[in-house]
């Protein structure tokens, strides 16, 4: 006998469902006979009517947890309204600063999020992972995955994932537990950890759709073209369901300039989902097959699903001058400049007095040369990057777009007095903030490497003058609190770096509270320094700068295994390609090479860490 509410086959003479507790229809009612002499009907009659009687409990079900839900809503506005007017008492008493208490409530939120959200992921990996062990040692290798669990739970994500490394080497075929990993460290950005644990996952498991997926993405993302598309090409004979290994196919074809193939991928993706970012891929490719019409119809969509978008506007704009339609095409360029008013590609030549917008196309030119320089620097072949600029800047003369690049890349490699010159010619034309702000920075970073402390304070203060908005006066007051530490004046170091946090937004907040930390940590606050660099690395967890504050400020605090973690890592960071200047990588592998031999190190050397 089934259960017409479950599904459970139950014995036949059961009078209620083993499995979910509901009075079954039997055969042999002692009431009624058996099934053979009653009416269809009524059977049809009574089914029904148990159906009315279940959701006519369930309705009142709803309606309780509606009035509860209603309950706890008017709870929740009570206890924020009386925390904020306990807020507002003691911000005026002095006793808290309302902004820094709402940063540090919002960060709190978010990290709550996180640490959910990355428990419920485990969470769903858990069973499996446990259920596919084929080691020597079962018991030993549960309890290191709810131990790894607790440290999850807890917040503890990087100790929780050493933990899980621990298991996985007592069951190496263990394919569940290695891509969880993959994909734990493909998240928080660490690819050489992540391609190691998905390769790992196909040596066990070589039709796993997901892990060759991620290794074609991970690939995909370190520059390794022919290996990415190998692994999405298998992801996608493996399941043909979904976008992405299409998308991302399409993508890597479309940089490549094999159009067709491009095409071909990028209309497979849009069969399986419609996405802004699929539809704006699709139209560069038609606009570069030279059919602008397909391109102008696929941007309007793009900008219609998401009105945000500035990279469709612009090349709207783009293709409404192929087109001849200037005046829609300034209508584009307006937009993105509202969006973005530091466009690279929007900033006029200061030789041109008039008021045509046709330069833009040459600027677009201009940067698909630059790209070129990009890829040689990805390969750390800055001297090619600076070849290639110099001879794009012989016959761009004055072209702030190209010296705003050869300035950058002349800056990788350590030849900060050329790129201070070039961002000095940058800085004597009218260029929009974005630029301008990296000129400054540029000139900053060789007045300091110099030892010109005192003009670079100067030249901080210039730099908030000329560009007011609070993302540059946050800017302005970074530089200033590590400048007046270098010059000792720790009071006015820590007033600029309270006021750099104070007007701070979202995108900049990691950077000013990695300048109150060094400020802190130079006045001997160690503690403070400690939580204030945890706070940054929570809101940007692989910035480097931040990083070595942290090791440095460790190594003072005695936690010499945590300092020498955080150096390692830093090293490999540096290997992976992330910019760092050249005298902190040396102070780092001074600090481990003092660990190394003696197990502990001097009071680190507070020289300048811009």
């Amino acid at each position: 006998m089934y259960c017409y509410v479950c599904g459970f086959y139950n014995p036949e003479d059961a009078p209620i469902c083993s499995n979910c507790g509901t009075r079954l229809i039997t055969n042999a009612n002692p009431r009624f006979g058996t099934l053979e002499e009653f009416d269809k009907d009524n059977i049809i009659a009574q089914v029904f009517s148990k159906f009315e009687s279940n959701f006519s409990d369930l309705f009142e079900e709803m309606g309780e947890m509606k009035r509860k839900i209603g309950t706890l809503d008017q709870d929740v506005v009570v206890l924020r309204n009386g925390l904020l007017s306990l807020v507002e008492i003691l911000s005026e008493k002095g006793l808290i600063q309302r902004d820094k208490f709402s940063h540090i409530w919002e960060n709190r939120i978010l990290s709550d999020i996180q640490n959910k959200e990355e428990r419920e992921r485990f969470q769903a990996y858990k069973e499996n992972i446990l259920m596919m062990f084929h080691g020597r040692n079962r018991d030993a290798f549960e309890q290191l995955v709810l131990e790894g669990e607790g440290l999850i739970d807890e917040g503890e994500l990087d100790e929780g994932l050493e933990t899980l490394e621990k298991a996985l080497k007592k069951d190496p075929e263990n394919y569940r537990l290695s891509f969880y990993l993959g994909q734990t460290y493909y998240m928080r950005s660490d690819l050489k950890r992540a391609r190691k644990f998905f390769q790992q996952t196909l040596v066990s498991h070589p039709n796993d759709y997901d892990a060759n997926l991620f290794l074609g993405l991970v690939h995909n993302d370190t520059g390794e073209i022919e290996e990415a598309v190998e692994h999405l090409n298998k992801a996608v004979e493996i399941s043909s369901e979904f976008y992405l290994p299409f998308f991302t196919l399409g993508t890597i074809f479309y940089f490549e300039g094999n159009l067709k193939l491009a095409d071909f991928f990028l209309g497979m993706a849009l069969e399986r989902e419609k996405l802004p970012e699929i539809l704006f891929f699709m139209a560069l490719v038609k606009k570069d097959r030279n059919q602008p019409k397909k391109a102008e119809k696929l941007l309007l969509e793009t900008i219609e699903i998401d009105p945000g978008f500035e990279d469709a506007y612009y090349y709207l704009g783009m293709v409404y001058l192929e087109l001849g339609w200037s005046r829609k095409a300034q209508g584009m360029f307006e937009e993105v400049l509202q969006l973005n008013p530091s466009r690279l590609e929007l900033v006029r030549p200061f030789e041109l007095d008039d008021k045509s917008i046709e330069y833009v196309q040459h600027n677009e030119e201009i940067m698909k040369l630059l790209e070129k320089c990009d890829k040689f620097a990805e390969r750390r072949e800055h001297h090619r990057a600076i070849a290639y600029c110099r001879g794009l800047l012989s016959v761009e003369q004055g072209n702030p777009l190209v010296m705003v690049y050869l300035a950058m890349y002349l800056v990788d490699s350590e030849q900060l007095e050329e790129a201070a010159l070039l961002a000095e010619r940058i800085l004597s034309q009218d260029v929009p903030e974005g630029m301008g702000l990296a000129a400054y920075s540029i000139r900053h970073s060789a007045l300091k490497a110099t030892g010109q402390l005192e003009e670079a304070v100067g030249l901080a203060h210039e730099m908030m003058e000329r560009y007011p908005s609070n993302y540059a006066k946050t800017l302005g007051y970074v530089h200033l609190a590590m400048d007046l530490c270098e010059l000792k004046n720790l009071s006015d170091a820590e007033e600029c770096a309270k006021t750099g946090l104070k007007i701070s937004d979202r995108d900049l907040r990691h950077h000013a509270l990695d300048a109150l930390a060094w400020v802190n940590y130079r006045k001997g606050k160690l503690e403070k320094a400690y939580d204030l660099l945890e706070e940054s690395l929570s809101l940007s967890p692989g910035n480097p700068l931040a990083l070595y504050h942290l090791g440095i400020v460790l190594l003072s605090m005695k936690r010499k295994k945590e300092a020498e973690q955080i150096l390692k890592k830093l090293l490999e960071l540096r290997e992976e390609g992330s910019p760092f200047p050249k005298h902190l990588i040396m102070s780092i592998r001074e600090h481990l090479s003092a660990l190394k031999k003696h197990g502990t190190t001097e009071k680190p050397d507070t020289e300048s860490t811009e």
